[in-house]
């Protein structure tokens, strides 16, 4: 907190009039009969105080702008390598060659890592800084009997990750006790899966975070990601043609159904239903289908959609899912937090006692959690410290595959809320670094449980005064 009053005093000034921008006029009226929620008799408004001002913070360049490109058939096949010299246009450097840190010391022995379906059989992970380098840990691999499988360069991040085959008889714990035991500086990990956080289905939303009906203009400015699973742009809450997709399924893997993915693409820009209809949405496809309803991805395909958002110069990436934690995620997200695009990351729906959901618990993702109509806990989600925000996430109402509409609970569906109110924060504030943003969000949200931050609700619930007009250009 700045000690000279007049800077406080002209700190508040300026940020109030950011988020208090005159909203658009509502554009005319589009028929969304199929998708219109019933009237919801639980809305709770809410008064809005004025936001106190952040700490100071020396002013970043915003992201350079880049042109939406129409949608085409999404890819059946993964995305070539990118060259490793390669940079995107005004992105503010290249982060190629840079070194990683020591990797974390995450407990990892041959007991605690399951041989089960939480990761890829037979496959061992690993993330290096150039390719030299992972040229390197594959001479010292194979001469532990381990061969590359698969390699990729995600130049955008400046990073290339490796898959490595385990031989026969070897267990995936064995084979990274002995890459870790030769090569301790090196990023290895199992190919851990992910799946995603929406909950068994229990209305009301952009009210109970402060934010109004929302004009066809909304999020004009602003640029998000998303990786989940396909959108359906069949619906009609995507005829505005703001959402580009990505598949990054390898040729012949089937596809996992899109409920999930079109239900969080529409809270975040579909027209009708989503908080920022004008807004530029880029959904990396990553999600397999699992069994005969079931859907997975592994830490390899974050990482290569990862890759890719930044290079779509998104601002903000919302991560509707979960799973253990994976030092391959972990390394790719670090590069795009270094890259200036803030990560938002559902909670977990696995009780109160479970133990933490990654990448949400990753330091520097905000991780969000899901609260009812009256601002009740989400009877699923996970509880911890790694919780930031509370958002709407119960008897949520959202786009479906075709043209129809449904609810859903889940803390999946709490994510894009907070997503669309960082995304709205930064488009009115773009030399604002994100922690000053965090920073002033945390002390205007709407605290829930005890006083100051808690494992249930984090700072409590998000709330963004002025709604998506701060976003609207």
């Amino acid at each position: 907190m700045m000690a000279s009053g007049t800077l406080r005093t002209a700190a508040l000034a300026a940020l109030l009039l950011a988020w208090a921008g005159a909203a658009f006029g509502q554009s005319p009226a589009i028929d969304r009969m199929r998708l219109a929620p019933p009237p919801n008799p639980n809305l709770v408004p809410l008064q809005i105080a004025p936001l106190p001002p952040s700490s100071a913070q020396t002013p970043t360049p915003p992201p350079a702008p880049a042109t939406t490109e129409p949608l085409g058939p999404a890819s059946t096949e993964a995305p070539a390598p990118i060259p490793l010299m390669s940079a995107p246009p005004g992105s503010g450097g290249t982060l190629i060659g840079s070194p990683l840190p020591p990797p974390p010391a995450v407990p990892q022995t041959a007991g605690a890592l399951k041989e089960d379906v939480t990761i890829e059989p037979g496959e061992v992970a690993v993330m290096s800084a150039s390719l030299q380098d992972a040229q390197q840990v594959q001479q010292r691999a194979q001469a532990l009997g381990m061969a590359i499988k698969r390699r990729a360069v995600l130049g955008n991040l400046g990073l290339v990750i490796s898959v490595l085959r385990v031989p026969r008889g070897v267990s995936v714990a064995s084979a990274l006790a002995q890459l870790r035991q030769a090569m301790p500086a090196a990023w290895f990990d199992a190919n851990h899966r992910y799946s995603l956080e929406g909950g068994p289905a229990v209305i009301y939303g952009p009210k109970l975070v402060g934010w109004p009906a929302a004009p066809a203009q909304c999020g004009g400015g602003a640029k998000i990601g998303m990786i989940d699973t396909p959108v359906d742009l069949g619906n009609p809450a995507f005829e505005g043609g703001h959402v580009m997709q990505r598949s990054f399924l390898p040729a012949g893997v089937t596809a996992a159904p899109a409920d999930h993915g079109t239900a969080i693409a529409s809270l975040l820009v579909g027209s009708g239903v989503g908080l920022m209809p004008g807004g530029a949405l880029r959904a990396a496809a990553v999600f397999r289908l699992r069994g005969e309803h079931g859907a997975d991805t592994t830490a390899e395909l974050v990482a290569r959609a990862l890759d890719w958002l930044v290079g779509q110069h998104v601002e903000v990436i919302n991560l509707s899912f979960g799973g253990p934690r994976d030092q391959i995620v972990e390394a790719a997200i670090l590069r795009v937090e270094q890259r200036g695009v803030a990560v938002v990351a559902a909670a977990g729906n696995g009780g109160a006692d479970a133990p933490p959901v990654y990448p949400a618990a990753q330091p520097g993702v905000i991780g969000v959690t899901a609260v009812d109509s009256r601002l009740g806990a989400y009877a699923h989600a996970n509880h911890g410290d790694y919780i930031a925000f509370a958002a709407p996430g119960v008897d949520v109402w959202t786009a479906a595959p075709g043209a129809a509409g449904k609810y859903e609970s889940g803390t999946s569906y709490a994510v894009p809320f907070a997503t669309a109110v960082l995304a709205a924060a930064k488009d009115a504030q773009p030399a604002a670094s994100w922690d000053a943003i965090e920073k002033a969000l945390q002390a205007h949200a709407k605290d829930l449980g005890p006083p100051g931050k808690d494992p249930t609700f984090g700072w409590g619930l998000i709330q963004a005064p002025g709604g998506c007009a701060n976003a609207a250009r």
